[in-house]
C-alpha cells in the first residue's frame, strides 16, 4: 500500500529551462514540434526520451543543470530533466513525491497538467 503523496509545484529555475532548450537542439529535436503536440502526447514521448537519456547512479556534478548533458542520477534527477523539458514547451508540471514505499523507501515522479481537463493532472514517471 502506497503512503501519502505530496504534489509540489516547485518552479524550475530559468537556468534549467535554458539547459532544457539547449538539450533539444543537441538531440536534434525540434522544440516547436513538441510545443504543437497535445500535452499528454508530448509528456508521453518526453518521458520515454528521458528514460533513454538518463541512467541510474550518482550525479557527477553538483550543478543540477549538468543533468541535461550527462544524466546519471536517481528519480529526483530524472524528474528534474523531464520537468525542464516540459517547461521548455510551456507545460505546467509538478513533482509527485511518494513516501514509505515497501522495499524502496521514497520516490519522486512528475505530473503534467493536461489542457483539456478541469482537474487534468497525469502522472508520467
Amino acid at each position: 500500500m502506497l503512503s501519502p503523496i505530496a504534489a509540489v509545484a516547485q518552479p524550475i529555475p530559468q537556468s534549467g529551462i535554458d539547459a532544457a532548450t539547449e538539450w533539444y537542439a543537441r538531440q536534434g529535436l525540434r522544440l516547436e514540434a513538441f510545443r504543437n503536440m497535445p500535452i499528454a502526447e508530448a509528456g508521453k514521448r518526453l518521458n520515454q526520451v528521458v528514460y533513454g537519456f538518463c541512467s541510474s547512479g550518482s550525479p557527477s556534478s553538483p550543478d543540477i543543470n549538468q543533468l541535461f548533458h550527462q544524466c546519471t542520477t536517481a528519480c529526483g534527477g530524472y524528474s528534474y530533466v523531464l520537468r525542464g523539458l516540459l517547461k521548455a514547451i510551456s507545460a505546467e508540471t509538478r513533482y509527485a513525491n511518494f513516501y514509505n514505499i515497501p522495499n524502496q523507501g521514497n520516490h519522486t515522479a512528475v505530473e503534467v497538467k493536461l489542457e483539456y481537463r478541469i482537474w487534468g493532472w497525469r502522472l508520467l514517471y
